[in-house]
């Protein structure tokens, strides 16, 4: 094969082979290529504790779907889902993300869903529950041992309750879909152990509904004339059935499964939804926080050594690099 001598073309060569490499170049460029069909669903699935590799996958889910113009993102809590060990800080970053997010927000709880993933829940714009589910026990009902040690146990954590409390009504207040006030009192329940709720038949002025109540409610009512009769008192902290959280408004149906859900509720084609996967970069975020333990043990008895022994060496550099770690993974 000949090559081209550029010097020797005329200028109308030349002309023509420079637009024929700016065209080669135009063709590659990333924007040009083919691009898959956007999805209509994220889908991040969650299963236990909603820790860092977790909340920075659901993180990245709604970026991308804001970006793509992703219709939907669903939070899928499959089997037990939730911790009392969560972090509530980054547990309400992700809150403020799902609320601020221009993204439809949707929850599918599979099997049982507490503290994170019940709060999450009760964030996201609309919550759907699967045959068999529960949702709730946002809090503990225990003291914390600050709350034991301190001189007025019972006041701290009083006061622990009514922030948390005040918290979820601010967070229920900035939902897209409002809750009815049966819903808004069992979602208060399940932060608040020191409400107790009942479900009872009501007799009014002729007429029959089925009501939640606070024990505190049903002696003004009976005062006014009103029959309250079948009570069933709740658990403290609230934790509830999906058949229950239906009839009160706290989720917005049951579905059998994600295709149900995405088809027949969301309207999309079937095969339309994408599952969001860890990255590297999550999976390693995963090991950090489970060797966070042996990390910070180790850095601090290498770092002891360091202090032990003159100069700098490995130790030292070792001892930094694992307190580093641990701390700021």
């Amino acid at each position: 094969m000949e090559t081209v001598n550029f010097r020797q073309l005329t200028p109308a060569g030349r002309w023509w082979w420079v637009v024929a490499f700016l065209w080669a170049v135009v063709l590659r460029l990333p924007g040009q290529e083919p691009t898959q069909a956007v999805p209509q669903v994220y889908v991040v699935t969650l299963r236990g504790k909603l820790g860092s590799a977790e909340l920075a996958r659901c993180h990245r889910a709604l970026r991308d779907a804001e970006a793509l113009g992703v219709g939907y993102v669903v939070f899928r809590c499959d089997q037990d889902t939730g911790s009392y060990t969560e972090d509530p800080a980054d547990l309400q970053s992700l809150f403020d993300h799902v609320q601020s997010s221009k993204v439809a927000s949707i929850t599918l709880v599979r099997g049982r869903a507490t503290q994170g993933a019940a709060y999450l829940a009760l964030v996201t714009d609309r919550a759907f529950c699967m045959p068999g589910a529960w949702l709730g026990e946002l809090q503990k009902p225990e003291q914390d041992w600050g709350e034991l040690l301190s001189s007025d146990p019972d006041g701290a954590m009083g006061r622990r309750l009514d922030a948390a409390r005040a918290n979820l009504q601010n967070r229920l207040q900035q939902r897209k879909t409002p809750l009815r006030s049966d819903a808004v009192k069992m979602a208060l329940a399940m932060v608040d152990p020191r409400m107790q709720l009942v479900t009872a038949t009501v007799r009014e002025g002729g007429l029959e509904r089925r009501a939640v109540l606070e024990v505190g409610e049903i002696g003004p009512l009976q005062a006014g004339g009103a029959q309250v009769v079948n009570q069933e008192k709740l658990t403290r902290p609230l934790l509830v059935d999906a058949r229950t959280a239906e009839e009160a408004g706290l989720v917005h149906g049951i579905v059998g499964d994600l295709d149900t859900l995405c088809v027949d509720v969301l309207g999309c084609q079937r095969g339309s939804h994408a599952e969001v996967v860890d990255t590297w970069s999550e999976h390693m975020v995963a090991w950090l926080s489970m060797l966070q333990p042996f990390l910070l043990v180790a850095g601090l008895l290498l770092i002891l050594f360091e202090v032990k022994t003159p100069g700098v060496g490995l130790p030292g550099v070792l001892g930094a690099a694992f307190l580093a770690l641990a701390l700021f993974h």
